[in-house]
């Protein structure tokens, strides 16, 4: 059976509206496709950005820790040398004291061994005036019993020069002088005792029971 003209222009009518549907439906799978493609894609990107984030939050906590121990490493490190400054400024400040003291006591030991000099120069000019004048006033000191010292003197009469007149004394438990035995026998004793014990000038006192013995021979 043969068909028609217009039945094959109904034919092809039909078949050009089939094949634009089927490029219409097509293309709307296609967008479709391209849409879940498109959702996956943003999604993997979000992921992405999510963990970069993620990485970029960690990384900035871990920084900030570091920064905040850096900080508290450098506010102990300037602490420390705070106080190790200041221990040095009290150490040279100590230093610088103790290096005056040496200075002034190096004066004062100078000054002390010319002063020992002077007074080893003086104790030996003493020493020799004193045997001096023993040689001259014929004495002797003499250690005895007890605490006593005897002074006697020889060259009080001229014709006797080798005569003897003696006397003895000691220093009692209240610091005053006590005369004991004296030979000859001297009539002021007392006197000259009392003014000792004030002016504790014994050289004085010596010279003058001397007088009252040259004074007893003659």
């Amino acid at each position: 059976m043969e068909v028609g003209i217009p039945h094959v222009s109904q034919l092809q009518q039909a078949r050009q509206r089939i094949e634009k549907w089927c490029e219409s439906e097509l293309e709307i799978v296609l967008k479709i496709v391209k849409i879940k493609n498109s959702t996956n894609e943003v999604d993997n990107l979000n992921k992405q950005i999510q963990d970069l984030i993620s990485k970029i939050k960690s990384q900035q906590k871990i920084k900030k820790k570091a920064y905040i121990s850096k900080v508290q490493v450098q506010k102990e490190l300037q602490s420390e040398c705070e106080v190790k400054r200041s221990s040095r400024a009290g150490k040279e400040k100590l230093i610088a004291t103790l290096k005056e003291e040496i200075t002034h006591l190096q004066v004062q030991l100078d000054s002390f061994k010319k002063r020992g000099t002077h007074c080893d120069e003086k104790f030996k000019l003493l020493e020799e005036e004193e045997v001096l004048s023993c040689k001259l006033l014929g004495l002797q000191i003499k250690k005895v019993k007890g605490p006593w010292l005897q002074f006697v003197f020889t060259q009080i009469d001229v014709n006797k020069p080798e005569s003897c007149c003696f006397f003895l004394l000691k220093i009692d438990e209240s610091r005053k002088y006590i005369v004991g035995d004296c030979q000859p026998k001297v009539r002021d004793i007392d006197q000259l005792l009392e003014r000792l014990n004030s002016t504790n000038n014994l050289r004085a006192f010596v010279h003058a029971m001397r007088k009252r013995f040259v004074s007893h021979v003659r």
